[in-house]
């Protein structure tokens, strides 16, 4: 991973996602879209494809995208600002990254959950297809008992169906847990 340069050190830039900031928002606009990644990342809206900075970052980690801000290459550790900037918390992007090494598809909803797609059949342009997971992050571990919890993840598991799983991380490490009936199973085959 790269800490101190942009990609275009390592890349060629004509081969990669080019990302740029614009003013009042913080989702990046894709302004060169020469990549795979645009069928299964990001949104559509006015005319535009745009990535969330989760999608952004990680793209840039794996040197497959550059941002630009004000048609200036940023360095991976700029990059990393784009979350605080979005009011994104940084264990939201640690749950995020872990999913998509696994190879799932993601689609970021709201920011409290992220919803996990089968890669069959999945594009961003699918709107109605269902999540096969819905993933809650969370710092700290919830008590068992915290009834308004158990109502959140009720109402989450139930708007799609999905079965609900929390990412919880604590000490840098990240941990999911499948919660059916109101409790906590640890799981490691999401």
């Amino acid at each position: 991973m790269q800490t101190d340069s942009s990609n275009a050190d390592f890349c060629d830039p004509s081969e990669l996602l080019i990302l740029s900031t614009t003013p009042d928002n913080k989702l990046l606009k894709v302004v060169q879209p020469k990549t795979k990644f645009l069928e299964t990342m990001g949104s559509y809206s006015d005319r535009f494809h745009w990535m969330h900075p989760l999608e952004a970052v990680y793209l840039v980690s794996t040197n497959n995208a550059i941002i630009k801000h004000n048609e200036v290459p940023l360095t991976y550790q700029e990059c990393l600002y784009l979350l605080e900037y979005s009011e994104t918390p940084w264990f939201y992007y640690e749950v995020y990254k872990i999913l998509k090494e696994r190879g799932y598809f993601i689609r970021i909803t709201e920011d409290v959950y992220f919803d996990i797609y089968n890669p069959e059949g999945y594009s961003t342009g699918k709107k109605n297809l269902l999540p096969k997971y819905r993933v809650v992050c969370r710092w700290l571990v919830i008590d068992e008992q915290n009834n308004d919890a158990h109502e959140l993840f009720k109402r989450l598991s139930k708007e799609t169906g999905a079965a609900l799983i929390t990412a919880t991380v604590r000490n840098g490490s990240v941990s999911f847990f499948h919660v059916r009936s109101g409790i906590f199973l640890e799981s490691e085959d999401i």
